[in-house]
C-alpha cells in the first residue's frame, strides 16, 4: 500500500504545507469518514461544519479557507484542491496493473493483431481480424466481435462487449459491463407488421472518452454512432458529465 507523508504530499501537489508534515497517510476519504491517517479536501464553504468536526490527518484545503481557526491542524493549502486530490488519490489506487500477455483461457481468432504490452484477461473472446494497439488492457470475460479496433492504452473492464465493426480511441476507459456497437431499437411499422430497420453503421469511440458500467451505445442505422472525443458518460448515478 502507498503512504506519503503530509509534507509529501505537499511537494507533490506544489501546495503550502500548514502545521505538522510527518504523519503517514495511506488514504483518501471525505472530511466525515476520515481517520488520522486519512487525506481529505475542503473546497467549499459548504462543508465547514464537516471540516472543524473532521478526524483527517491532512486535510487540502482552498487558500480562501486556511485561516480557520478549528479542524485539522495539517492542510495542503492550494488554489485548486479538487485538481491537487486528482494528483494524489492516483498516488493511493491500490488496484495492481494486470500484466502483459494473453491468458491461456482466452480465444482468438485468426487475423488478431496484438500491440506491445497488451494485456487479454481470463475468459476473453476476440472475434476475427480484431487489433489492438499497445497497451491495451482487457478484463475477465471481454468479448470484443470481428473487426473490432482499440487504440494504444484503452482498457475495457470485465465483461465488456464490443459488438463487430466497433472502433475504440487511444486512451479509452470502458467500465464494466458496457456493450458498444449493438444493434438500435429501430422498426418500421407497416401492414407485414414491425420489421427490423438495418443498422449497418458502426460505433466509433474517439480518443480520451471513459464510459460508465453497463452503458449500452449501440450502432448507427446508416451512418456511424460517433462519441466525441474527452466525452464522459455515467449512466444512473447523480454526477454525469458529458462533453462531446
Amino acid at each position: 500500500m502507498t503512504s506519503l507523508t503530509g509534507q509529501a504530499v505537499a511537494d507533490l501537489v506544489h501546495g503550502r504545507l500548514h502545521g505538522p508534515g510527518t504523519m503517514t497517510l495511506s488514504r483518501v476519504a471525505a472530511l466525515d469518514r476520515a481517520g488520522p491517517d486519512t487525506l481529505s479536501i475542503l473546497s467549499s464553504p459548504k462543508y465547514l461544519d464537516q471540516f472543524r468536526r473532521s478526524r483527517a490527518g491532512a486535510v487540502i484545503v482552498a487558500a480562501s479557507l486556511a485561516g480557520e481557526p478549528e479542524g485539522p491542524q495539517t492542510r495542503i493549502v492550494v488554489e485548486d484542491p479538487t485538481e491537487a486530490l486528482l494528483v494524489v488519490a492516483q498516488q493511493f489506487d491500490e488496484q495492481v496493473d494486470q500484466p502483459a500477455g494473453v491468458h491461456p483461457s482466452a480465444i482468438l481468432g485468426t487475423g488478431v493483431r496484438l500491440g506491445h504490452g497488451v494485456s487479454v484477461g481470463p475468459h476473453c473472446v476476440l472475434g476475427n481480424d480484431v487489433q489492438l494497439g499497445d497497451g491495451c488492457r482487457l478484463g475477465p470475460g471481454v468479448v470484443l466481435g470481428d473487426g473490432v479496433t482499440l487504440g494504444d492504452t484503452t482498457v475495457l473492464e470485465s465483461r465488456v462487449v464490443c459488438h463487430w465493426g466497433t472502433v475504440i480511441g487511444n486512451r479509452v476507459l470502458v467500465q464494466a459491463g458496457a456493450i458498444l456497437g449493438g444493434v438500435g431499437f429501430g422498426f418500421h411499422t407497416g401492414e407485414a407488421g414491425h420489421r427490423r430497420l438495418p443498422h449497418v453503421g458502426r460505433c466509433v469511440i474517439e480518443d480520451e472518452v471513459e464510459i460508465g458500467s453497463n452503458t449500452c451505445i449501440d450502432r448507427g442505422s446508416l451512418d456511424d454512432t460517433v462519441i466525441g472525443a474527452g466525452t464522459k458518460i455515467e449512466i444512473g448515478r447523480a454526477a454525469c458529465r458529458e462533453r462531446g
